[in-house]
């Protein structure tokens, strides 16, 4: 069997003409520029994608900090307007409140958008809000 296969080896360069030859060098010389062409197209490839992916994930990081200070912010202005208004209040005796403050909460329940009309403070006598709120 090995011997068979030397034997072939031995007469494959007289199959082919010099000149076919050459045109055989010239095709795999091609198709081996052809591989590494693409072989470094697409290692450029990833080598800028994995950059873009670096860029970005740096600007979102930067972004989530910037959020994230934004909230702290937000957070502690926040609780210091809850306890002024808390410290308010506090003196205050515990009382019903008078009609023109439900009015206004009423109000401020509308202008936010809330549908008032199960809140018995907030419809009048006929079952309709009343005008001017």
């Amino acid at each position: 069997m090995i011997a068979a296969a030397l034997t072939f080896v031995r007469a494959v360069p007289g199959m082919l003409s010099p000149r076919a030859w050459i045109v055989v060098g010239v095709l795999i010389l091609f198709l081996g520029f052809g591989a590494y062409c693409a072989q470094k197209a697409a290692q450029g490839e990833r080598d800028r994608q994995a950059a873009q992916t670096a860029r970005i994930e740096r600007k979102a990081s930067t972004g989530r900090e910037t959020a994230s200070a934004e909230r702290l912010n937000d957070q502690a202005s926040l609780t210091q307007q809850r306890k002024a208004n808390d410290d308010a209040l506090d003196p205050l005796p515990d009382a019903v409140p008078s009609d023109r403050r439900r009015a206004r909460h009423c109000l401020r329940l509308q202008r936010d958008g809330f549908d008032t009309s199960r809140f018995p403070e907030c419809v009048g006598p006929d079952g309709q809000a009343p005008a001017g709120r």
